[in-house]
């Protein structure tokens, strides 16, 4: 085991360092490939279930992103004027999200829910997962979804140096151009922790950061499908961003049990399901499309 993985590793540096001197060499980019050297001590502080590394509740919320919608972005004060703008047409439209994934094994259950019911929704995939599994992200596009970055190994961003920032959207924002081709405007940062300086950052360069309102909380472990379900009936609103993950521990079975009666209850109090893009009448995807 030792073995396959130093291998493993070294096979996902050599794909770092390809990836990098394809797009372009800067400090960042090769910033990168030192990614893939830490990644192997952050793996370290996961639980050894497959699962991405996960903070307390009051630290994975956005605080006070109820009142996104409403012109109050969860950002902090002075970077309120960076943060996607409030929707001039509030309808009662929902969109769902699922962060983490892909995976081989709940991803693709999320979106056989998705397809059957003919829901569209916007995925916050992580780098290290696209490169594993491309063709699930092909998928997603396939099917009419939205894909949106989620930092490349998932680690608090404000913990990072700005180049260490740039590395990690940047390695990612590769990855998801390899496999669709498309290079994604959106961006929500691990965990909902992000600062003004990393926002303005981030707004310079064109991404958009992306909160919720709605958590499901759905990733925590012993809440069961109810439990999520509960928690959507409790907060929905109309413009609701709802949090939900495609991929981590066991308990998100309970994430695809929930998905078809949250849909149906959705549905059934007349909520249209839309896309962030079309919740917000923005782009996805850059037009320039290469990262």
């Amino acid at each position: 085991m030792p073995d396959q993985r130093k291998m493993k590793w070294g096979i996902l540096g050599l794909c770092a360092v390809c990836l990098i001197g394809c797009i372009q060499n800067d400090e960042a980019l090769l910033a990168a490939t030192k990614y893939v050297q830490k990644a192997r001590q952050e793996q370290k502080t996961s639980s050894g279930n497959g699962q991405l590394p996960r903070q307390p509740v009051e630290q994975h919320r956005l605080s006070g992103a109820k009142d996104v919608m409403l012109g109050k972005p969860p950002m902090a004060a002075d970077a309120k004027k960076t943060a996607i703008p409030a929707h001039p047409r509030l309808r009662k439209r929902v969109a769902l999200t699922f962060d983490d994934g892909p995976d081989l094994q709940y991803t693709p259950q999320v979106l056989s829910v998705l397809k059957k019911e003919r829901v569209p929704a916007t995925f916050f995939v992580v780098g290290k997962m696209v490169q594993k599994y491309p063709k699930v992200v092909r998928r997603m596009v396939r099917e009419g979804h939205v894909v949106g970055n989620h930092s490349y190994s998932h680690r608090e961003l404000t913990k990072l140096t700005m180049a260490q920032l740039d590395a990690e959207i940047k390695l990612t924002d590769a990855l998801i151009y390899h496999a669709i081709h498309k290079k994604p405007l959106f961006f929500r940062p691990p965990f909902g922790v992000i600062d003004e300086k990393i926002t303005a950052h981030l707004t310079k360069k064109g991404y958009k950061m992306i909160p919720w309102n709605v958590d499901t909380l759905d990733w925590q472990e012993g809440n069961s499908s109810d439990d999520i379900v509960n928690k959507v009936k409790k907060d929905i609103e109309a413009g609701g961003i709802v949090l939900q993950h495609s991929f981590g521990g066991p308990q998100i079975e309970n994430t695809v049990k929930a998905l078809p009666r949250i849909i149906a209850y959705l549905r059934d109090n007349g909520y249209e399901f839309v896309t962030i893009d079309q919740l917000y009448d923005i782009q996805a995807y850059s037009e320039t499309g290469n990262p």
